[in-house]
């Protein structure tokens, strides 16, 4: 057995810490990392004037 999935998963948590540089929260570090784990897009809706 290896330990890829958990270094997978050890390597989604290490994007989310850097996505969540500056934040002065663990909670948006973990939002971070849940959206990071579950591939979540978030697609923001384009704002014509």
């Amino acid at each position: 057995m290896t330990n890829g999935l958990i270094e997978a998963i050890n390597g989604l948590i290490q994007l989310a810490k850097r996505m969540a540089r500056g934040f002065r929260s663990f909670r948006y570090l973990r939002i971070a990392a849940f959206l990071k784990a579950g591939k979540l897009r978030l697609d923001l809706p384009i704002v014509t004037s």
